[in-house]
């Protein structure tokens, strides 16, 4: 990936046969600080150097952004209004499909009020 070596080990998903998911239609709404993000020290394999300043900034602070097939796509926010959230997508990024939106922002409060 991106000219280097990645491993992946044999107990992962879907390498042995277990459950398949079709990453194109996945959408997921990541917290500011989520370690997916966070953890990095090279975060290039995760976003395009273009739009870091989207997602984070040299001082520490991380959005929320929206991850899709691996990558950081976009922003997102909740607004005043219960189960209604605000997204917009990087320069360049395609913006997902309504339904998948509404699919992320179900799984996002679902999780929250959990």
């Amino acid at each position: 990936y991106n000219d280097r070596e990645m491993l992946i080990h044999a107990s992962s998903p879907g390498l042995a046969g277990e459950v398949e998911i079709d990453e194109r239609n996945v959408f997921q709404f990541l917290p500011p600080f989520d370690e997916y993000l966070v953890s990095y020290k090279n975060r290039l394999d995760c976003i395009k150097e273009a739009h870091t300043k989207y997602a984070y900034n040299n001082f520490g602070i991380f959005q929320s952004v929206i991850l899709h097939q691996g990558r950081i796509t976009g922003n997102w926010r909740k607004t005043s209004k219960k189960g209604v959230f605000d997204t917009s997508f990087f320069p360049g990024c395609r913006p997902a499909a309504k339904k998948l939106i509404e699919k992320a922002i179900k799984e996002c409060v679902l999780f929250h009020e959990s």
